[in-house]
């Protein structure tokens, strides 16, 4: 059982009060020096403390009961990760949290290579023009290009996976970016974690459209990070154009297959 007792950092000065059940819903927000938490449940509290996704915490009822507002000070030079740690430590005082980790099958999406083999163009060196046609132009200024999506902006040397979004249609332009961050990247927009088990270990550049009803919840998905992590795009999925869905598009484009399946995931087990 972690009990935190070996915990260093602390949030300078924190308040927790039980929400007022006809306050306005749940938001969360972090300025510099300050943490602010409304409405959440300490499931919520949990998962973001430990950076989960909401199926990787189990517990009793409690942790869906009451909702909760924290309001916590701490140093400026703080990183997230810190931070999380001082949050981590303030449910160990103030809840007496106790909690243990386990192993367990959940469903997740995995990256694998397709039977055709990978097709994907390996990047440049660094500080090298692409060829024409490898991928869009990329300029400034937000406009719209030929294929109505923002333009991105110039390459910065750095792995980058950039995703938009715009009437239910879908666009990834990656530059200098792995598989893994590709996978990472996904994992932010579908609701569910993206893992990569292709093997491959070079940096690419790539553009994918697809279209967004791949988000729906009805593609059998229902765990994410949070309350949020959906961000509304499964909502749109009845309305979306036709084409490629995401699966369809990395299969076809990239030579890569992304399909669900069980795998051995470290869940956050609740016991006080």
């Amino acid at each position: 059982i972690l009990a935190f007792s070996q915990a260093t950092l602390e949030f300078e000065v924190a308040s927790v009060k039980v929400t007022d059940p006809n306050a306005p819903r749940m938001r969360a927000g972090m300025t510099p020096g300050t943490l602010t938490l409304v409405g959440q449940r300490p499931r919520d509290l949990i998962v973001r403390a430990w950076n989960l996704r909401s199926d990787q915490l189990s517990g009793p009822t409690w942790l869906d009961s009451d909702r909760y507002t924290i309001v916590a000070k701490f140093q400026t030079a703080a990183t997230p990760a810190q931070v999380n740690e001082m949050l981590r430590e303030l449910l160990a005082k103030r809840f007496g949290l106790e909690v243990h980790r386990e192993f367990t099958q959940l469903p997740r999406e995995v990256l694998t290579v397709g039977k055709g083999g990978p097709r994907l163009h390996v990047s440049k060196p660094q500080g090298s023009s692409p060829p024409t046609g490898e991928h869009p132009q990329f300029a400034t200024g937000g406009r719209s290009g030929a294929d109505g999506f923002p333009e991105p902006l110039p390459p910065n040397g750095l792995p980058e996976v950039s995703i938009y979004i715009s009437n239910g249609k879908c666009k990834i332009v990656a530059r200098q970016a792995s598989m893994g961050l590709l996978a990472e990247y996904l994992s932010m927009v579908l609701p569910t974690e993206v893992i990569d088990e292709t093997g491959l270990n070079q940096q690419y550049d790539f553009t994918v459209y697809y279209s967004q009803e791949t988000l729906s919840p009805d593609d059998g998905v229902t765990s994410g990070r949070g309350d949020t992590d959906h961000a509304g795009f499964g909502d749109m999925a009845a309305s979306t154009p036709s084409g490629p869905n995401l699966r369809d598009a990395l299969r076809t484009e990239l030579g890569i297959k992304m399909e669900r399946r069980a795998v051995s995931v470290e869940v956050l087990m609740v016991d006080h």
